[in-house]
């Protein structure tokens, strides 16, 4: 999972991420199982949006086979209209299973409240 701000600004420096980490087989079932949930064709692309500060989420995942890759922008920002709440939930699953707090996992997401269950 990676994270890029998108101004090179110390206020933005919580948000870089670059992580890798190893799962036991129970955590990487459960992040499969979130996986299959994201639909491309539920993302929102008709509306063109601007974004000023913010960061950019990069969720890259695949095997022997090739990769399959997420970016956007600012997923926290009308996360409902553009169809991200699978991402987003994704995302924190992740860091979840990485270690990180609910409070950090907030933080890192730019959300104001943590992630409730997803399922």
């Amino acid at each position: 999972m990676k994270s890029i701000p998108l101004e090179d600004e110390k206020k933005w420096a919580y948000s870089k991420m670059d992580t890798v980490f190893l799962l036991n087989a129970r955590s990487f079932e459960r992040i499969k199982s979130s996986l299959k949930r994201l639909e491309p064709n539920d993302f929102f692309t008709d509306e063109q949006y601007s974004f000023k500060g913010g960061y950019t989420a990069v969720l890259k995942y695949g095997g022997l086979g090739g990769d399959i890759s997420y970016t956007f922008r600012s997923p926290n920002t009308r996360t409902k209209t553009r169809g991200l709440n699978y991402y987003i939930c994704t995302c924190a699953l992740i860091l979840e299973t990485a270690g990180f707090s609910k409070a950090d996992i907030s933080r890192f997401l730019g959300l104001k409240r943590p992630v409730k269950r997803c399922d």
